[in-house]
């Protein structure tokens, strides 16, 4: 079970920090195959989550990161390389505000739904004029 860590402050005004502990985090391995970026000019995982903030890892290295907020996180995979989510949990006790339109939500973490979007490229042009 994940675990989110102490909230922490800091700067001058004293606000909620994010996060750099994940030792805690739900962890999730996504496979990107092959078959899902051949041919795209990009690929995007969409990742339907819930919890405070996330990060995507490959090889040790974070390749993107998200705070939670009631959309869909998109990580681009057009590399087709594997990658792992790292979900921290969300909790209440945090004190970090979101819309209460996408509140409230159970504490802890959740991947709801994974989805590779495949994006191409089409080259408009004009006709030559006459004349």
């Amino acid at each position: 079970m994940a675990t989110a860590p102490a909230p922490t402050r800091g700067g001058p005004l004293h606000r909620l920090s994010a996060p750099t502990d994940y030792s805690g985090a739900a962890r999730v391995s996504v496979q990107v195959t092959a078959a899902a970026v051949v041919g795209a000019d990009r690929a995007v995982l969409g990742v339907e989550w819930t919890g405070d903030v996330a990060r995507a890892v490959r090889d040790d290295q974070v390749i993107s990161d998200h705070s939670w907020h009631g959309r869909a996180w998109d990580i681009d995979v057009t590399d087709g390389r594997d990658l792992t989510l790292e979900v921290l949990p969300w909790s209440d006790a945090t004190g970090v505000w979101v819309d209460p339109r996408v509140r409230p939500v159970p504490e802890g973490a959740s991947i709801r739904a994974l989805s590779i979007q495949r994006i191409g490229r089409v080259s408009l042009t004009a006709p030559q004029a006459s004349g």
